[in-house]
């Protein structure tokens, strides 16, 4: 049961998501070229931007699942506004693929983890510390790495448009995730933590794919960002402040 000043937050929000709103056609200038820096490989663009690509359609079927259990009010409506968002993310990054001759397909190491994601067999409430508090977060400097790397002023167009919506995701998260923590029991909440470190260590290991010194070097700086995401678990009640 959210609060007077939650309802008030998130009404704002949502009104502030709808007046967000851009089109793919008009929000991005696809005259540009993809031109990705010399040393950028089909198969780097391949993982990566697949990867982003992958966890925008699990997001969008994570967000749906919501909204068939959520009940009617402030809540459900941010979670539909973002639904739209996370589809429109899928479109543009599948158009930024295909515009460098690339199929808009992640591989199969990302694909089955960010399925796990959409078929969520956590409790239901986890799903708003899965996308709102790890995912989302850490999708945004995931996309400015990428950003970075590519060096592609097409790409860079694509994802600070969409860095814009996912930051407001965040933000939706922050504010509800008192609400969510307090609807779960102790037992849930250890499950919904299982549960996104699964997905989370699932998603690194996909990335490295079978480049066994790559794996460990991603592995290392997955801990130290699983690290900071735990502390972020536990500011919002979902874990004891003391947990690691």
């Amino acid at each position: 049961m959210i609060d007077a000043e939650t309802r008030r937050k998130l009404t704002s929000l949502r009104r502030k998501a709808e007046s967000e709103q851009w089109s793919l056609e008009e929000g991005i200038d696809w005259s540009v070229a993809p031109v990705p820096a010399p040393t950028i490989t089909s198969r780097f663009i391949q993982r990566s931007v697949g990867a982003l690509f992958a966890g925008e359609q699990a997001t969008v079927r994570a967000c749906d699942r919501l909204i068939e259990v959520l009940p009617a009010g402030p809540v459900r409506d941010c979670i539909a506004v973002q639904s739209n968002d996370e589809f429109r993310h899928v479109e543009a990054y599948a158009r930024y693929m295909e515009r460098t001759g690339l199929a808009p397909e992640p591989h199969d190491g990302i694909r089955e983890v960010t399925d796990r994601l959409a078929r969520w067999s956590g409790p239901t409430s986890g799903l708003f510390f899965a996308i709102h508090i790890v995912l989302e977060g850490e999708a945004l400097g995931l996309q400015l790495d990428v950003e970075n790397d590519l060096d592609c002023p097409l790409f860079r167009s694509v994802n600070r448009r969409i860095s814009r919506d996912e930051a407001r995701h965040v933000a939706f998260g922050r504010i509800i995730a008192a609400s969510a923590a307090r609807e779960m029991d102790e037992h849930d909440r250890r499950r919904t933590v299982d549960e996104i470190r699964a997905v989370w260590t699932g998603c690194v290991k996909a990335l490295a794919g079978e480049n066994f010194f790559l794996w460990r070097a991603l592995s290392f700086m997955a801990d130290r960002s699983w690290n900071r995401h735990m502390a972020d678990l536990a500011r919002t009640g979902l874990l004891p402040s003391d947990s690691r």
